[in-house]
């Protein structure tokens, strides 16, 4: 019989939210919100337990974590390791954990016919997980790999110096992440069981989940397989004391960095907020401390003087006992010999915020905060659904009446009290200032001697127990405080008016004659215009996206012409910012980009003609200005040293992994492509007339393509298009690429194997990197206006080879033989050459032991799966893989967004092959079975006799790894310093 359960409606959601909502309450006493939307095709679910690193014993740290770890290794009912991770990616899902100071949220997602099937498995890692001994080990160097993986990251250093200078009789000070020297102890598996038995109970977990079926099935599934949780009665661990208490607060620590970037991160410990969500406060104050807009501290920073590239404000830490706030701010090389004024800038806006808000003025600025806050909460698109039950999951665990799960702002309350209270708090005395450069020396920040400007250096003498960071912390001194406790002069601050973006018409344009069309539609028009647009019928949501392509004939001809492309994309971005903020509160969202082809806009914003029109106009306008009039030196300046750092800083801040495949892999295989150096040395030389004249050059005898796509019509459509063509000036122009296709941007690989070894970008980083990358023939050519039969049995292949192979992929390399904790196999499209490829970010490990491992594998794969596949051995039918492959091919987008970006990638790839994958479908039905698979699998991975194969290995390998190649008898070697821009084909 089916365990008995309570439920309830869950109010409070909005008018225009068609989902149902079903509150439920176990007899074990989980509390289960249930989602019903039968219009997705992803259901998901998110599982919030109560402990965190907090609990952590003080001689078992990261034991939380580590938990967290293990509990994807297997249960009971499904004992093998893996399985959970198969079935989900098998049916188009993914899942994931992430542990903070006070929680562990587990969510997955997957396609919805299978969600009761992934709600089995999942709910058993709280019913009976294994927690094996032998599995403890092998994952203590999983853990062990995440730390090390980001050692060299300052973020995650910025956070575990702020946990070492903080109160270290608090949990907060404990190092969470977990390694081997902290984990690896002879009792450790004993007290894993002992951590989850006391804090796993479903009294203190919260669940949520979002499918397609009806609120009966879910609560029917709910109560199925989650009412066996056992209720231990656990007390949920409570924290009294605080982390940043008065002899911990009022200090200055000084901190050298991995990047070369000069940055203060502002930090103040409040009254807890995360009990306070009805008052809506911690988005609030954050809302105003983050402002850009003219009279923000930002606006001040940057426009004004030009000593911050950017600012930004969060809710830093939030606990049961205490909240941290917290201003971080990006220095240019003048804000470093202005550090103190920078910080001082900060404290006197927060002094204007509590001396300005009486209780009339908070009232007011209350009022367009909720009207900003109701308009998102009522007009918002549908959230990805494991994002969605995650964040759901999270506030269940805070809140007490089942009104607020969806945290509707119409029932915030005005708590002005409460406001002043925390304002009160944000003093230069409570307050922990970093001070993080590789550039501050001698006696001031900028080797000034100005006592109040800049903040006096001291040079970093302490080095941090797991990251090694460098740094010192000094109490604050006296005369730094005092400048800080007064007003800088000749500075205006103002809070924010009244929000003109916020629309107040929502109406859903009608039908056009005829009835709405399937796909977009094109006009072409004088000025070298082209404009596509698809008058929504789907989502009936009132607003519109619209992308425009700016393409012009000398393109990418050399590094200077790219370095001032993007110059002037960021100059206008940055002029831009204060100016579309506000719309950035309401949803409205804008980019200019560099493309390969030339320039890029985008914007999405509510369709009310006049809020779209008039954001669109000021984007032009920005445009149009930075070619017509001078650029303001200080923002020029600004931007190009801004530009500049992160060029000659990227292979600080990326990880290895992420720039082997973004950015080595391209300038590879991509042309032209020019490296961030040959970029960085052209930056160095550009003037303000440089970019004035580069900007009309840029739009001269260019040719416009646009996408509109949502709540309007073909006339709008074409004014919108038209206003941008206005933008250039070439009368005469004609579209680029008329016959419908981009220019091959992409390398073509020659029969054969190939490789490309460097060392890290990073020379200290010990972190190497494996990227092997098999090119496939082409996808997507056109024939007779669709896609090409042998092009589309390609696509398909690369697709359902990715969706059989990427979890036991996962599985070999990390989770058996313990590779490394980065491990990714997917599949790539580069206009019309696909690839396969497989990438593995190894601490431990030489690149040719990692190497030799992928190729062992993706061997192993062929006789152990497609063979047994092709023969009708292995444990599932290729029909079964089909059968979700086809679902995915046939899922429709869940939100506007969604399906107006898929729709511009056909439109600016020139192909318009809006059918795609039903065309897809065709081919997977009538020509794709297990023996085309093997055949494709032989053809591009494994047979070494093959005339087709293509292979590039790239290695990236770490200090003082080996990475000698020769074993492997790769016939073409390519020298990465010597790379030919001008070459489409290797070898």
């Amino acid at each position: 019989p089916l365990p008995p359960f309570n439920s309830s409606q869950c109010g409070c959601q909005s008018a225009n939210d068609r989902r149902a909502y079903s509150v439920l309450h176990l007899e074990n006493s989980l509390r289960v919100l249930v989602i019903s939307d039968p219009d997705s095709n992803i259901s998901a679910a998110s599982m919030d337990v109560a402990v965190g690193s907090f609990s952590d014993p003080s001689d078992l740290q990261g034991l939380a974590h580590f938990c967290e770890h293990m509990l994807f290794l297997g249960t009971k009912k499904y004992p093998v390791e893996g399985e959970y991770a198969e079935y989900l990616v098998t049916h188009q899902g993914y899942d994931n954990a992430f542990t903070s100071t006070q929680e562990t949220n587990y969510y997955f997602s997957v396609q919805a016919d299978y969600f009761e099937g992934a709600l089995d498995r999942f709910a058993q890692f709280f019913v009976s997980p294994l927690l094996t001994a032998s599995a403890v080990g092998r994952e203590m160097h999983a853990v062990d790999a995440e730390y090390q993986k980001d050692l060299l990251d300052d973020n995650w250093r910025f956070w575990r110096l702020l946990k070492t200078v903080s109160n270290p009789d608090h949990p907060f000070h404990q190092f969470s992440i977990g390694n081997l020297e902290t984990l690896n102890k002879s009792d450790t598996h004993n007290r894993l069981i002992e951590f989850y038995q006391t804090h796993y109970s479903a009294n203190q977990m919260q669940l949520a989940v979002y499918g397609r079926d009806s609120i009966d099935t879910l609560s029917e599934w709910v109560s199925r397989y989650f009412s066996y949780i056992p209720n231990r009665n656990a007390k949920e661990p409570t924290f009294n004391t605080t982390s940043f208490p008065p002899e911990y607060s009022g200090k200055l620590v000084y901190i050298t960095p991995i990047a070369d970037k000069d940055t203060i991160l502002l930090f103040w410990q409040t009254c807890p907020l995360q009990y306070e969500y009805r008052s809506g406060l911690p988005g609030f104050v954050v809302r105003f401390l983050g402002d850009e807009g003219p009279g923000s501290v930002s606006y001040f920073l940057q426009s004004g003087k030009g000593w911050a590239t950017s600012v930004t404000a969060s809710t830093e830490v939030q606990t049961d006992s205490y909240s941290v706030l917290s201003v971080a701010i990006e220095l240019t090389a003048e804000g470093l010999r202005h550090s103190s004024d920078v910080v001082s800038a900060v404290f006197q806006y927060v002094r204007l915020m509590a001396s300005e808000t009486d209780e009339e003025t908070f009232q007011q600025l209350w009022s367009d905060y909720i009207s900003v806050s109701s308009t998102n909460f009522d007009y918002s698109e549908k959230a990805d659904p494991s994002d969605y039950v995650t964040d759901i999951a999270e506030s269940m665990r805070l809140v007490s009446d089942s009104s607020d799960f969806l945290q509707n702002p119409s029932r915030y309350d005005f708590d002005y009290s409460m406001f002043k209270q925390v304002l009160f708090e944000l003093t230069p005395e409570r307050s922990i200032v970093f001070l993080s450069s590789q550039n501050a020396n001698g006696s001031s920040s900028g080797g000034s001697n100005n006592s109040n400007s800049s903040l006096p250096w001291q040079q970093p003498s302490k080095k941090e127990e797991f990251f090694g960071v460098q740094y010192l912390d000094v109490p604050i001194p006296d005369a730094v405080l005092n400048h800080w406790n007064r007003d800088l002069s000749n500075v205006s601050f103002q809070l924010p008016g009244t929000n003109p973006f916020v629309p107040k018409n929502f109406d859903i344009l009608p039908p056009p004659p005829g009835g709405y069309a399937d796909a977009p539609v094109s006009q072409d028009f004088q000025g070298g215009a082209s404009v596509w647009w698809l008058q929504d019928g789907t989502f009936q949501d009132p607003r519109i996206n619209f992308y425009c392509d700016i393409h012009t004939n000398n393109a990418q001809e050399s590094p200077r012409w790219s370095a001032m492309t993007m110059l002037y994309v960021s100059v206008a971005t940055k002029v831009l910012q204060p100016l579309t903020y506000q719309a950035s509160l309401v949803q409205g969202t804008h980019g200019v980009s560099f493309t390969q082809l030339g320039v890029s806009l985008s914007l999405s914003s509510f369709s009310e003609d006049g809020i779209l029109s008039g954001y669109l106009q000021l984007i032009l306008q920005v445009l149009r200005n930075s070619m017509q009039i001078p650029v303001e030196e200080v923002i020029f300046d600004l931007v190009k040293e801004d530009v500049a750092s992160e060029l000659s800083n990227y292979k600080y801040t990326e990880l290895p992994f992420r720039y082997t495949y973004r950015y080595v892999q391209q300038v590879v295989m991509e042309r032209p492509y020019w490296k961030k150096d040959q970029l960085l040395e052209e930056l160095r030389n550009v003037s303000v007339n440089d970019l004035l004249v580069h900007g009309v050059s840029l739009l001269q005898n260019s040719s416009v393509l646009c996408f509109a796509h949502g709540n309007l019509n073909q006339s709008m459509a074409v004014r919108f298009a038209g206003m941008v063509a206005e933008l250039t000036s070439a009368p005469n122009a004609t579209c680029a690429h008329p016959n419908g296709s981009y220019p091959t941007q992409r390398v073509a690989l020659a029969p054969g194997n190939y490789s490309v070894v460097l060392p890290t970008l990073n020379p200290e980083d010990e972190n190497s990197v494996v990227n092997v990358v098999f090119q496939t023939d082409s996808v997507c050519e056109v024939e007779g206006g669709k896609c090409s039969l042998e092009s589309l049995k390609t696509l398909v292949h690369l697709g359902i080879l990715t969706q059989i192979i990427k979890e036991r992929c996962f599985d070999y390399l990390r989770t058996k033989e313990q590779l490394g904790y980065a491990v990714f196999c997917f599949y790539m499209l580069h206009e019309s050459i696909g690839s396969f490829q497989v990438i593995v970010q190894s601490f431990s490990y030489d690149p040719p032991y990692v190497l030799d491992k992928i190729l062992f594998f993706l061997r192993d794969f062929e006789s152990s799966v497609l063979i047994p596949l092709l023969n009708g051995s292995f444990a599932k039918s290729f029909s079964s893989f089909a059968d979700v492959y086809r679902q995915g091919l046939l899922e429709k987008e869940v939100k506007l967004s969604d399906l107006s970006s898929v729709l511009w990638q056909r439109v600016r790839s020139g192909l318009n092959q809006f059918d795609l994958n039903r065309q897809a479908v065709e081919v997977l039905d009538l020509h794709v079975d297990a023996a085309t698979l093997l055949g494709f699998y032989r053809k591009t991975v494994t047979d070494d006799t093959s005339t087709t194969g293509r292979e590039l290995v790239i290695v990236v390998h770490g200090k003082g790894k080996s990475h000698d190649l020769s074993p492997f008898n790769i016939q073409h070697e390519l020298d990465y310093n010597d790379l030919n821009q001008t070459k489409h084909s290797y070898p």
